[in-house]
């Protein structure tokens, strides 16, 4: 037990009289609530008196946004992260050695923060998604794959179901447990001997089961970035499993030695690749419209200014805001912010300055931190809500025959991304594209 409290031992803060405070709150309005203007307070408490109190005046509209926008965002989560930084493990509970905590002594704790921390991505209209989670496989004494999937569909059914949310709308996006599965490797000779064989009958598996699942038309299976030739060779063996499974890169299907790339290896991989999602610096689009007419679905990852905006905490808060309006823009189908807790060891008790330094692209702080026993969002991540609920009024306008107003304000406010933004050459950015005055945002929302 002291050692439990040592583990959550949090000293109080100490806010200094001098200093100014910004304080986020979030007041969620339910389905249902009548239209009207409604009025509260919020009040700050220190040693249980109030020393501070805001009036607050909400003003509800007549209007339900849609649960989603016409552009998915995925939000990686290493769920293995999450439970080193907020499960308590001991030398009588050592953490799962696998993706299997069914038998684990703190599995009901488990449980609760990754469906907790999948909620609160989901509440900020987010596509959440766990790159690193994996059914667990065994190789039998005839030599073949016996994969475990027990474990992995008690975590992802309620996810694609819905269930596991309470607007009940599921996860349309979900990647196929291969990420780990196709390093690259330096020397492919030094293979052990079969395990070409073994990693295709695992797709096999993989592929049947999803199919089995009802799962095929969400599910995509992520290329390795290593070279031309290690994404033919993904794509030949996915497609070879089931011609269904989408197959997805990070690469960019263009030739970049008009752009000003000398020497450039330039492989046409159209063929193999069924979804591009290129950072926004080599996202073209033109190349990703002709893509898009040839069957293919294209995605953008987030990039850097002034190719897109950014979820950096270096960036500011128009910066986050803008990413939806950007993909809308560019004819994105989906929108990649990448890992969203990539955080220091746990054995570190990471302060948020000390995750923020890691990786200024953090989105999630541990909750430890704050004397709490799940993640904490960050402020970005309500900017990127924001802009999220944005794109649901375009969904909402375009279903009422009002999409010209979604294209006005779109071009008045991001005149261009992508590889638009180049000058000269792919490497010679022009100013930023977007307004960059959060007040215009607001004053669009209004227009919406």
């Amino acid at each position: 037990f002291e050692r439990k409290e040592d583990w959550n031992a949090i000293p109080p803060a100490t806010l200094s009289a001098e200093d100014t405070y910004v304080f986020w709150v979030d007041v969620a309005i339910p389905k249902g609530t009548f239209e009207g203007t409604y009025a509260t307070n919020i009040e700050l408490l220190s040693g249980g008196a109030v020393v501070g109190s805001v009036d607050v005046q909400l003003t509800v509209w007549p209007i339900v946004l849609p649960d989603e926008s016409d552009v998915g965002v995925l939000a990686e989560l290493d769920h293995r992260a999450l439970f080193q930084h907020h499960v308590h493990f001991d030398a009588s509970a050592p953490p799962p050695s696998a993706d299997d905590w069914s038998d684990h002594p703190r599995r009901s704790q488990m449980d609760a923060l990754l469906l907790s921390t999948l909620r609160t991505l989901r509440g900020h209209r987010l596509t959440p998604v766990l790159p690193e989670l994996s059914p667990t496989r065994k190789v039998n004494a005839a030599g073949g794959l016996v994969v475990d999937w027990g474990p992995y569909d008690a975590v992802v059914e309620p996810l694609l179901s819905g269930r596991a949310f309470f607007n009940r709308v599921p996860l349309r996006l979900w990647p196929m447990p291969v990420e780990g599965m196709f390093s690259p490797q330096p020397d492919t000779t030094r293979r052990a001997p079969g395990s070409t064989a073994m990693l295709d009958q695992y797709l096999a598996q993989c592929a049947s089961h999803f199919e089995q699942k009802g799962w095929l038309d969400r599910c995509y299976a992520l290329a390795p970035e290593s070279s031309s030739e290690a994404v033919r060779r993904f794509a030949g063996s996915v497609h070879a499993a089931n011609g269904r499974v989408a197959v997805a890169s990070r690469g960019f299907p263009q030739d970049m030695r008009p752009y000003g790339w000398p020497d450039f290896p330039y492989t046409d991989l159209s063929d193999s690749v069924d979804i591009w999602m290129p950072p926004a610096q080599f996202y073209d689009v033109e190349a990703m419209d002709q893509e898009r007419k040839n069957g293919r679905r294209t995605w953008l990852s987030a990039d850097r200014p002034p190719f897109s905006g950014s979820t950096s905490i270096h960036a500011p808060s128009r910066y986050t805001r803008v990413l939806p309006w950007q993909a809308e823009q560019l004819g994105a189908q989906a929108l990649s912010i990448g890992r969203v807790n990539s955080w220091p060891a746990a054995s570190t008790r990471p302060a948020p300055d000390d995750c923020v330094r890691f990786d200024p692209h953090v989105l999630l702080y541990p909750g430890r931190a704050f004397g709490l026993n799940e993640p904490v969002a960050s402020v970005r991540l309500k900017h990127l809500r924001r802009g999220l609920q944005d794109a649901a009024y375009f969904r909402l306008l375009h279903e009422h025959g009002l999409g010209h107003v979604v294209t006005t304000l779109r071009e008045s406010l991001v005149a261009y991304a992508g590889s638009d933004a180049y000058r000269t050459h792919f490497a010679d950015g022009r100013p930023i594209g977007w307004a960059d005055d959060p007040e215009l945002y607001d004053a669009a929302r209004d227009i919406m």
